[in-house]
């Protein structure tokens, strides 16, 4: 790469191009492609968790998306036992809390991870909520009412309470959960770099998906900005084996889970399992069916990049974003489609129905 192009390419900053391109309270208007705002903050174009659960809400609402998928609910579960299986445990389902390692004093309470989380938890019941319409304990606009999941912390009450309607704000409530990715963020910003194999193209695809190399804000439209952290490229996905089971979703991440060994191991068996199931905080199967879907469009990018750039007028010969955002977001709608047909395929151990973890796609 010539001295011209590196600063033609460096001018701004990618953390600038995010500034300018990324308008706070605009859920839509936004152009990202790293997953810096974890935190639950509501309308932020970049807070993956939001954008999740108001995508959620879109597709539990959408009868005709819920046909196409073979689903009667997704999220917001109902006492219809053709659409879901019950729970073989009991009363209540064992969650997959666990604790990293025992600490010096510690109760069992507090070093539980994810912290403050309870080993059981009630499966959901129905309430009138203060409309007088009726809704379940884990609905996406749920809890109807103030709800006691039992005693998670040894605080004053003794008791944790999920506050109406805040299910899905916090990654205990209703259940464990995380907001998954569709795409990877890091795989995509890594297989551009891969692809690209220069830093200065890597630079310039990373700049054109966010919106091109024009610093003006206003000249970028929406279909000129792509956003890893949007609804189109998310997904809330259970943690707990069992409630993974009872939604027919499956799991986010596998865990070292004791609850999911097959019954009847010997110790030395279930050593050889745990190493053969080692993949238990990352789904790097999921991750390889990811690649083989996107590899391709991001090869033609990266070509298109390269030629565009042999043109020699960078300004007015910049690929569009348009090129690969539509294929990126097809990919996603297709991943989806995938994680809600692989959910249906729970197992049964140890008595219970259980949910099978993204790591186990193929």
């Amino acid at each position: 790469m010539g001295k011209s192009l590196k600063n033609h390419i460096g001018d701004a900053d990618l953390t600038e191009v995010h500034k300018k391109r990324t308008k706070k309270g605009a859920s839509d208007k936004g152009a990202c492609l790293w997953g810096h705002q974890g935190k639950y903050r509501e309308n932020h174009p970049c807070s993956y968790r939001w954008q999740a659960h108001q995508k959620a809400k879109k597709w539990e609402a959408d009868a005709a998306f819920k046909a196409q998928v073979g689903r009667t609910f997704i999220y917001d579960y109902r006492r219809d036992p053709s659409a879901a299986p019950q729970s073989t445990a009991g009363a209540r389902l064992k969650t997959s809390a666990y604790q990293p390692e025992a600490k010096k004093g510690a109760t069992t309470e507090s070093s539980r991870h994810p912290a403050d989380y309870i080993a059981e938890i009630n499966p959901p019941e129905m309430a009138q909520n203060d409309q007088g319409a009726w809704q379940g304990d884990w609905d996406l606009d749920g809890p109807a009412r103030n709800l006691d999941q039992g005693r998670l912390r040894n605080d004053q009450s003794g008791q944790d309470v999920v506050k109406a309607k805040t299910n899905f704000t916090d990654c205990r409530h209703p259940y464990w959960h995380n907001a998954h990715h569709l795409i990877p963020k890091a795989l995509l910003v890594n297989l551009i770099e891969e692809i690209a194999d220069d830093s200065e193209v890597a630079k310039l695809m990373k700049r054109t998906l966010m919106g091109g190399t024009d610093s003006d804000d206003q000249s970028a439209s929406e279909a000129k900005r792509y956003n890893v952290n949007h609804g189109h490229n998310m997904i809330i996905l259970p943690m707990d084996a069992e409630v993974a089971g009872f939604l027919l979703l499956p799991r986010h991440l596998r865990l070292k889970d004791p609850m999911v060994l097959p019954p009847g191991m010997t110790a030395d068996e279930a050593i050889v399992y745990i190493e053969k199931h080692i993949e238990c905080t990352s789904h790097e199967d999921y991750d390889g069916v990811v690649k083989r879907k996107i590899e391709s469009i991001i090869e033609k990018f990266a070509e298109q990049t390269k030629e565009k750039l042999g043109s020699g007028n960078l300004c007015e010969s910049t690929p569009s974003p348009e090129t690969i955002k539509p294929d990126l977001e097809k990919a996603s709608g297709e991943l989806l489609t995938a994680i809600l047909d692989f959910g249906k395929t729970t197992e049964e151990v140890n008595k219970r129905v259980v949910g099978r973890a993204l790591a186990d796609m193929k």
